[in-house]
């Protein structure tokens, strides 16, 4: 089971929050946008190894997790923001 978590947090989670991020709006089909939240998630989760590598904690279970979760976080809360946004912004301008 928890690799089956794991897996999802790695594998689809990051990229799918910093898509959502990206295109807010229903721009996007669901295979197109699972399939670039697993390119983006591979890409994010290279990139923060490689940051990792570089800070004095390593690359380790505990920093990779807290540094994912972070990274994740962020940008769902962009996702939401933005989407809240564009939903506010299409509600003001209905006559």
């Amino acid at each position: 089971m928890q690799y089956i978590i794991g897996s999802i947090f790695v594998l689809w989670l990051p990229g799918y929050t910093f898509i959502k991020a990206l295109f807010p709006a229903k721009e996007l089909d669901n295979i197109e946008r699972i399939a670039l939240s697993i390119g983006m998630s591979l890409a994010l989760v290279t990139i923060t190894g490689l940051l990792l590598s570089y800070t004095p904690w390593g690359i380790r279970v505990t920093p990779v997790t807290l540094s994912l979760l972070a990274l994740t976080i962020t940008f769902a809360t962009a996702a939401v923001v933005r989407e809240f946004h564009l939903i506010r912004t299409h509600e003001n301008s209905i006559p």
